[in-house]
């Protein structure tokens, strides 16, 4: 007989130890951040996830929020989720917790109406909408409107369907995200300027092949030579994704303080990056914004900006629970608060 245990029962202790963090007493507290957010699983169920974190734990440090500084607060499945219901769910949280100082969300439309009642019966809350999310739906705005990035993107796939199979597959598009195409935009560009920089120094990585340089270097101009026209569009496109990084990066790091907006001018006169109009329009939106949601912040305070860190939670539970035989959204749930507790 064998003393190591079967995974089945590593798999208990797990969702064991799991329902334990989710049931243990939540400390009543002045200053707790709700951060929350539901996801569809297999079927027709949701899970609205409720995490929390301390005003007092956020201020620790200027670092982004890691999972150990979060607490599951509530997990809640159900078929559907209405504004009312996670506004009902948000009451009973709240009689448990104390009030809030600050709701983080990504905006979506049941959350943002379930919050906007919440704050009508304590109106001392504040809402805050996910920074990712914002930089996303800017991306959304002023690219759906450029006829030039949607040749960019026919010209991309048919690059990756013609060169899957051929000898420049290691340099061949990556895949895309169908559900939100302007979010490909890091992915395109990046792919791109590496295109470009192998086509300059392509005589240097290539000594060895003499004789087919330039049999090899048509065949790459023909294949990849449309980039060029486009050249225009990827600095434009670089400088757009590089003012998103330094309004994230504030945000993720520091937190919203009532200087971020300021901060934010001065990460952006200090990059020296090269201006453009869809720049300059990307900037004045991120820079209203930030003065938008740190409104009525005291000197001395450190509120949240981003909901990233239940995005990140949502993914490794979705990691785990691709490999279990179980559809639907059950007990693999309780996997959420083990992967968090110290």
């Amino acid at each position: 007989p064998h003393d190591d245990p079967v995974h089945t029962a590593i798999q208990n202790w797990v969702l064991q130890y799991g329902l334990y963090e989710l049931t243990a007493p939540i400390e009543r507290r002045t200053d707790w951040i709700f951060i929350l957010d539901h996801t569809i699983e297999f079927g027709a169920q949701k899970c609205l996830l409720i995490l929390g974190i301390s005003m007092k734990e956020l201020a620790k440090k200027d670092e982004p929020v890691t999972q150990g500084q979060v607490r599951v607060l509530r997990v809640e499945i159900s078929r559907t989720t209405c504004s009312q219901q996670i506004h009902l769910v948000l009451k009973q949280l709240i009689r448990t917790t104390g009030i809030p100082v600050q709701v983080v969300s990504d905006g979506g439309s049941d959350l943002k109406k379930a919050i906007y009642l919440t704050y009508q019966d304590y109106p001392g809350i504040r809402a805050t909408y996910d920074i990712t999310h914002k930089c996303g739906l800017i991306l959304k705005h002023l690219l759906e409107r450029d006829m030039r990035w949607r040749r960019f993107l026919d010209h991309y796939a048919y690059t990756k369907r013609k060169c899957v199979h051929s000898r420049f597959a290691f340099i061949a598009p990556k895949k895309l995200n169908d559900k939100s195409r302007w979010c490909n935009l890091d992915t395109c560009v990046d792919w791109a300027r590496k295109v470009i920089h192998f086509r300059e120094t392509i005589a240097q990585r290539r000594p060895h092949m003499r004789q087919d340089a330039k049999g090899f270097t048509r065949h790459f101009d023909k294949t990849f030579g449309w980039i060029n026209d486009f050249e225009e569009s990827i600095q434009q496109w670089t400088s757009m994704l590089q003012l998103i990084s330094i309004a994230r990066d504030e945000v993720k790091t520091n937190g919203l303080r009532c200087d971020s907006a300021q901060r934010f001018l001065q990460k952006i006169a200090t990059s020296q990056q090269r201006q453009c109009d869809p720049a300059e329009i990307v900037s004045s939106q991120l820079h209203l914004f930030l003065q938008q949601q740190t409104l009525g912040i005291s000197p001395n305070e450190k509120f949240l900006g981003t909901s990233d860190i239940i995005e990140s939670l949502f993914g490794k539970y979705k990691n785990f629970s691709a490999r279990t035989p179980m559809k639907g959204i059950g007990k693999a749930i309780l996997t959420i608060p083990a992967f968090i507790a110290n």
